[in-house]
């Protein structure tokens, strides 16, 4: 925490994930954040009202490193965070919706519910 003028800004530890998109001309680099927890707690969304797991709960359940199995068992502290292989996720292909910014006018970010890997064809 730190004291910008009257305010108290809280900083905390978090994952940054780098997508290229193919564009037209170029690749074009998308990033989404995510805190550093994975639990089976889930939180009220202020926008919408329902409730889901923090974003990289989400996000690691919808690529499949994660199941229910293992939430429940990551919560019993029967296996270890570090068993979870996010390196598995470089290069991996991923199909997912943008969603218009609430705080930026113009901007679109994605999706993390919409999130999920393409199936390679066999």
């Amino acid at each position: 925490t730190e004291k910008e003028g009257k305010k108290d800004v809280f900083y905390a530890s978090q994952f940054e994930f780098q997508i290229a998109v193919k564009g037209t001309k170029k690749d074009i680099l998308t990033r989404f954040w995510t805190g550093q927890n994975i639990n089976s707690e889930k939180f009220e969304d202020d926008e919408t009202g329902n409730s889901d797991y923090n974003r990289l709960t989400r996000f690691l359940l919808n690529m499949g490193l994660l199941d229910s199995k293992k939430l429940a068992e990551l919560d019993k502290a029967k296996i270890d965070e570090s068993d979870i292989e996010l390196d598995s996720l470089i290069g991996r292909k991923i199909e997912f919706k943008m969603n218009k910014s609430i705080k930026r006018k113009g901007l679109s970010v994605i999706d993390i519910k919409s999130i999920k890997p393409v199936k390679s064809a066999k």
